[in-house]
């Protein structure tokens, strides 16, 4: 898990960097002219590299929301409370496997045995 962390805010300042470089790039080829298939595969990896970097915002509040909640307990230690609070704050299974590093089945299996399977809705 530590290394995640790592990753994620070392791709931020890169990811950043690399937008505003295209966002150079784009301008300057608006300029000369007659760029446009140039300008449009700029856009698309501007989208993609948008999206990656919302992606990773998004994991590191993920991240913080589950810590918050759980003070740092391992997976094995957690309560019903404690997938209540996070199911309360909009969190998806998905967010909950990525940040345990486990599976989605394998968070499946613990709600089931806690008895929270049935009462909660399907989340992607």
């Amino acid at each position: 898990m530590t290394g995640l962390l790592e990753r994620r805010t070392t791709i931020l300042p890169s990811n950043k960097k690399r937008q505003l470089e295209i966002l150079r790039e784009i301008v300057i080829l608006q300029k000369s002219g007659n760029c446009e298939k140039s300008v449009e595969k700029l856009q698309a990896e501007l989208e993609k590299l948008m999206s990656e970097r919302d992606q990773f915002k998004r994991s590191l509040i993920v991240s913080e929301i589950i810590f918050e909640i759980t003070l740092g307990a391992p997976f094995d230690d957690l309560e019903i409370v404690h997938f209540q609070r996070m199911k309360d704050n909009r969190l998806t299974l998905k967010d909950i496997a990525d940040y345990y590093e486990i599976t989605k089945n394998a968070l499946d299996g613990r709600l089931n045995k806690m008895g929270l399977y049935e009462n909660r809705r399907k989340q992607p």
